[in-house]
């Protein structure tokens, strides 16, 4: 069974295996997670900011959250930071639960939410949870209003 639990500082260990694996496929987010929780630069801890994984059993499969977007020059757009699949357990609807996740707990607290990909099946899954074309936001390819 999986399950979608806030993921803290004492979880960080359970990074190892997605590091790896993101790793592997050229993706240094991970790591750059991890560094970042380490060093209190990025802890997910502001208002509307929130970092979760997905469990199953003991095992950490997922990995995503949101944060006020560090690029945009108010702190009232947010954005969909680190979201990470161990690649046997993609196209099991992990990385849409994070994200849809991440939507509802910001709502109220930002006015809109951007994310950066270069991956065409991830720019087709945020599309899917209501995201469009980004324009006029910086290091932004996608953005989610709230507001229509």
């Amino acid at each position: 069974m999986q399950e979608l639990r806030s993921f803290t500082q004492q979880h960080l260990a359970e990074l190892a295996p997605l590091i790896a694996a993101s790793s592997a496929e050229g993706y240094s987010m991970v790591q750059r997670l991890a560094e970042e929780w380490q060093s209190g630069v990025q802890t997910f801890s502001q208002p509307g900011e929130g970092f979760w994984g997905i469990w199953q059993g003991q095992r950490l499969r997922a990995i995503g959250g949101i944060s006020i977007d560090p690029y945009q020059p108010t702190a009232t757009i947010g954005r969909i930071r680190h979201v990470y699949v161990l690649p046997p357990w993609r196209r099991h609807g992990l990385a849409k639960q994070i994200v849809l996740h991440s939507l509802k707990h910001a709502a109220g607290h930002f006015a809109k939410i951007s994310l950066y990909t270069n991956n065409p099946a991830a720019a087709k899954l945020y599309e899917a949870c209501g995201f469009e074309p980004a324009t006029g936001f910086v290091r932004s390819t996608h953005c989610y209003n709230y507001q229509g």
